[in-house]
């Protein structure tokens, strides 16, 4: 991200594109998420949606909470790859489980929407966010 943004360092895309590039090929989830971001806005390199769905479900696969919701988002509205509904739901719900708030909202979005989310108890999914606010402190600063 320092490449990528200037943090420290200067502006250099190409520099940036190459560390995730070499972190992706390792296996790293973070690399790939990054790359895949890349890929998909078209910054540093050409714009590549298909390659940017890969990358993603290998880090989602790694369980990689940041790729999980973009992946779910994804399948949520049929965006490159086949709609589907449950798995969007899924993916949100794994990521919710560990906290991420995007995760949240999106999965509050399926229920709002009346999706077809049978399999995830709206009780158990409140139990998650309520469990993890308290493990982390959150529920203090409401």
């Amino acid at each position: 991200m320092c490449c990528l943004e200037g943090h420290g360092v200067p502006k250099n895309f190409g520099e940036a594109i190459r560390l995730f590039r070499l972190a992706a090929l390792s296996g790293n989830a973070d690399g790939q998420v990054q790359l895949a971001l890349c890929y998909r806005l078209g910054k540093g390199l050409e714009k590549n949606n298909d390659e940017a769905v890969r990358l993603f479900r290998q880090a989602a696969s790694a369980g990689n909470m940041d790729a999980q919701v973009e992946q779910g988002k994804w399948y949520l509205v049929g965006r490159r790859v086949a709609k589907k509904e449950k798995e969007a739901a899924r993916l949100f719900e794994l990521a919710t489980a560990v906290g991420n708030f995007n995760a949240m909202s999106e999965l509050g979005h399926c229920y709002q929407w009346a999706l077809d989310v049978r399999m995830i108890p709206p009780k158990r999914s409140l139990f998650i966010v309520e469990l993890w606010r308290v493990e982390t402190g959150m529920h203090m600063l409401i």
